[in-house]
């Protein structure tokens, strides 16, 4: 896997990645308002829910907002 400077490293994903899923109750409870404070404390979750989702940065940039 190519590493460049806009590589995460796993322990900065996996402390993402934790705190969706404690936020979420692995992942059964997901809204607006479970991922929104998460996003604000702790801003790699945004990177993590896009991966999750399976977005390609460009596929997300796209995606409407409403």
């Amino acid at each position: 896997m190519p590493k460049g400077p806009g590589f995460v490293e796993y322990p900065t994903f996996e402390t993402g990645y934790e705190a969706l899923k404690r936020a979420m109750a692995d992942f059964q409870n997901v809204t607006p308002e479970t991922i929104t404070p998460v996003v604000f404390d702790i801003p790699i979750s945004l990177i993590v829910l896009r991966c999750v989702l399976g977005f390609t940065p460009p596929e997300w940039a796209s995606m409407p907002l409403s």
